[in-house]
């Protein structure tokens, strides 16, 4: 799931400097990073999306 997940991030165009996971009662996810592609109209719902699109995709 994590790959998928950064793999997302990536796709967007955002680059993921640190990340810290938790996998013990729920998966969590901490990511910091940048903007790689400086695309000002990237905005947290699209972020939310593809995450939650890579999230799906790995339980196909």
């Amino acid at each position: 799931m994590l790959v998928s997940i950064l793999e997302a991030f990536e796709d967007l165009g955002l680059e993921v400097l640190d990340a810290r996971v938790s996998c013990e009662d729920t998966f969590q996810l901490e990511a910091v990073g940048g903007d790689s592609h400086k695309d000002d109209s990237m905005n947290e719902q699209v972020v939310k999306q593809a995450v939650l699109q890579a999230i799906k995709n790995t339980d196909d």
